[in-house]
């Protein structure tokens, strides 16, 4: 008796693990209560349903200490974050290393060879932590974001985090605008990574918003979509040959990525002037040889922001993406000649072995073990460097870009 009631008042999980028992516990009591005497000894089920009810007493005093503030035990607790870029406008170089797919009940050894790459600066861009919300109960939801934060912190990292969501960290698998608990998730996103009042994702529905980093001599802007928030229901497929897996190209002229205001405010964006872009996309743009989520299942959105970079001139966009669990390089061109760079870079910790897939736009394969992306700018040469790295830090893969050539 004294070793369950030690058990429950030490899980870390104890709250959850209350709610689970306590209501089994009277409903045992009653059978027992009910149980015709003739069928054993008196004394005998006397005993057990005196144990019964001395659990009941322990669980339910349990519950009123620790699960009344249930919220409170569940917040999440984020890492210390020091989000400063003072420090860039006397660089001419910018260092910015990304990853996704990070799953945070596990080790995650890549940090080191991310540490030692030394970036300015490091984006999630997606698949932060495994956070999906199972029978309208977002209590897991903040468990896991405290584990990530635990599993942070751990690494002791000292350069800036920026990050966006994906479907796990959205709280469900592939989710789109119909998610019914999408304001809830949000909420946690934006207090689990210390966004403050006045920034702009307080002010609107969705995680997107923009940071201009100023260099010496040079401004790089950097928009981070929301690829969740606002997105039509994908169409499924007829078939699950290559290219068709899960979800296939959809006709209806209503569909949306991003969703009106979104649209909107991305126009605008891109209508100010900045020396370099980098566009932050949870899912994949430029890819289309795989039947998995992507901007391919929107044809006439991907067309959209391809005809505004030609709208406003915008020259070697560099589009950040993740979600795959598998990393890979791209390059294409707006219809007005403009090239496009995609560098997606997925999974942190979540390797598996996979066949390779089709491959138009791709510069050279795909890698499915871990592995994380960096994107070099260095604004003297106009040089821009896309690099793969897996979790020593070995080149996979690069590319290197000479800005407006």
């Amino acid at each position: 008796m004294a070793k369950i009631i030690l058990f429950v008042t030490n899980c870390s999980k104890k709250s959850l693990l209350i709610r689970t028992i306590s209501p089994i516990i009277p409903l045992a009591n009653i059978v027992l209560c009910i149980v015709p005497y003739w069928y054993a000894n008196i004394s005998k089920v006397r005993t057990y349903v005196n144990i019964f009810f001395l659990l009941s007493a322990v669980i339910a005093i349990a519950s009123y200490q620790f699960g009344q503030d249930n919220d409170e035990q569940t917040r999440p607790q984020p890492p210390l974050l020091h989000r400063s870029y003072t420090h860039l406008k006397n660089q001419t170089h910018l260092q910015l290393a990304f990853g996704s797919c990070l799953n945070q009940e596990e080790d995650a050894p890549i940090f080191e060879a991310i540490k030692s790459a030394q970036p300015d600066l490091f984006l999630m861009v997606g698949d932060n932590a495994y956070a999906d919300i199972y029978r309208d109960d977002v209590t897991r939801m903040r468990l896991a974001y405290n584990d990530l934060g635990g599993l942070l912190a751990s690494q002791h990292l000292s350069f800036p985090i920026e990050a966006v969501w994906d479907d796990h960290d959205y709280g469900t698998n592939d989710g789109g605008r119909n998610w019914k608990h999408k304001k809830a998730a949000e909420q946690i996103f934006l207090d689990f990574w210390q966004v403050p009042p006045g920034d702009e994702r307080r002010q609107h529905p969705g995680v997107y918003f923009q940071q201009r980093l100023k260099l010496d001599g040079a401004e790089v802007q950097i928009i981070y979509l929301d690829t969740r928030y606002f997105r039509s229901d994908l169409k499924e497929t007829d078939s699950r040959e290559p290219g068709k897996e899960r979800y296939v190209p959809t006709d209806d002229p209503k569909a949306t990525m991003l969703g009106a205001a979104q649209w909107t405010w991305l126009e605008a964006h891109f209508a100010t002037p900045a020396d370099y872009r980098l566009l932050v996309s949870s899912v994949q743009f430029i890819a289309v040889g795989h039947g998995w989520e992507g901007w391919k299942n929107m044809p006439s959105e991907r067309q959209r922001l391809l005809n505004l970079l030609d709208e406003y001139s915008i020259e070697d966009l560099v589009i950040l993406s993740g979600d795959r669990h598998r990393g890979a390089l791209y390059a294409a061109e707006t219809d007005g000649g403009r090239r496009v760079l995609e560098i997606t870079a997925s999974p942190l910790n979540r390797g598996v072995l996979r066949e390779e897939e089709d491959g138009p736009f791709r510069i050279g394969s795909t890698f499915t073990q871990n592995n994380f992306g960096v994107v070099s700018i260095d604004t003297p040469t106009g040089q821009i460097v896309l690099s793969l790295n897996d979790t020593d830090g070995l080149l996979l893969n690069q590319y290197v870009a000479q800005h407006g050539e």
